[in-house]
């Protein structure tokens, strides 16, 4: 019998742990990679959208658009560096995204 690779297995996993959180996303109107970075921003682990994306993993261009998205939506406040005009400050979580972060948390501990 031939055993899958760690790899795979690993793939298989987060494909079911995405497809079991997407109930709970949906209710709360976020992606999982908008609630990863807001669960960083509540914390406070990310004081620039660069560090933001490493500690996410995720591509520091395509993470703008989730920053965007969230920032129209009240959840994150982002300001201009005034050393470099095409840089923003923070982002910041708002008391709003820290509120929705708790409560999806506490949704998907409790079904």
């Amino acid at each position: 019998m031939e055993r899958e690779d760690l790899g795979a297995l690993l793939a298989r996993a987060t494909r079911r742990i995405i497809e079991a959180e997407r109930p709970l996303l949906d209710a709360h109107g976020v992606s999982m990679w908008a609630y990863a970075a807001l669960t960083l921003l509540a914390r406070g682990s990310a004081p620039t959208q660069l560090a933001l994306a490493e500690a996410m993993g995720y591509d520091k261009s395509r993470l703008i658009k989730i920053l965007d998205g969230l920032e129209a939506d009240g959840l994150i406040s982002r300001r201009p560096d005034p050393t470099d005009r095409r840089a923003r400050r923070g982002p910041g979580a708002t008391s709003s995204s820290g509120r929705a972060a708790r409560r999806a948390r506490a949704r998907g501990r409790h079904g």
